[in-house]
């Protein structure tokens, strides 16, 4: 990660709230699942997980990968559309970024 991001890996911690760690499938894989899905393992993977509306901000998100101006990261967008408008204006976004799938 410190090659994608110039943060100490010490500094970075994941909050699991409301997950029993305990009923986690112990085979998971990372590369199987990106995979599935269509993505590449190979990249930073960014994942926002909450109802997709303008109020949760996932156009920031968008918004913060142009500033980055990379692509070795990745970004999942995953939750229920609240707004039909609202994920126009987010594919519209990527594809004026240059930032829709890259396969």
């Amino acid at each position: 990660m410190e090659k994608l991001l110039p943060v100490d890996n010490n500094s970075i911690s994941c909050l699991h709230y409301g997950i029993n760690g305990s009923l986690h499938k112990k085979d998971f894989s990372r590369y199987e699942f990106l995979h599935s899905i269509n993505l590449d393992p190979s990249l930073f993977t960014i994942g926002v997980f909450s109802r997709v509306e303008e109020q949760k901000g996932q156009h920031l998100v968008i918004e913060a990968l142009k500033l980055i101006n990379t692509r070795e990261i990745q970004l999942v967008i995953v939750g229920h559309v609240m707004n039909d408008n609202y994920i126009a204006s987010l594919k519209k976004l990527i594809s004026e970024y240059g930032r829709e799938r890259q396969n």
